[in-house]
C-alpha cells in the first residue's frame, strides 16, 4: 500500500500572517474539492482529461476560476494523478486506479 502524503493549503513564508491562517482555514474544504476533481478525472478513463475538459463539468459550475487547475496541480504533486501528455495544448490528467479505490 502506498502512503501519499495529506494534501494542506499552503501559503509562502514571505506571505502576511493572514495569508498562512487563510491556508490553515481552507485546508478542509480543499480535501473536498480534490475528491470531486480525482472522482472526476477517474470518469475519464485511461485517456485523462485536461483541466478544461474537467472545468466544464457541470459539476464545478460552483467553482471560480482555475479552482480545478489548481487541484490538479496539487493532486499531480501528491501523487495522486499522473500527466501523460497534451490535448488542445493542455496538459492531461490520468487517475491512478488505487488513489480513485481508496
Amino acid at each position: 500500500m502506498t502512503m501519499t502524503p495529506k494534501l494542506v493549503a499552503t501559503a509562502r513564508r514571505t506571505d502576511p500572517e493572514t495569508s498562512h491562517e487563510a491556508a490553515q482555514r481552507i485546508t478542509a474544504k480543499l480535501s473536498q474539492l480534490q475528491a470531486r476533481v480525482l472522482v472526476a478525472v477517474a470518469e475519464f478513463g485511461e485517456q485523462g482529461a485536461t483541466a478544461g475538459e474537467v472545468e466544464d463539468l457541470p459539476q464545478f459550475d460552483d467553482c471560480g476560476f482555475s479552482t480545478v487547475r489548481k487541484r490538479l496541480g496539487e493532486l499531480a504533486r501528491a501523487g495522486r494523478l499522473h500527466t501523460n501528455g497534451k490535448r488542445d495544448g493542455m496538459t492531461v490528467y490520468v487517475a491512478l486506479a488505487q488513489e480513485v479505490a481508496a
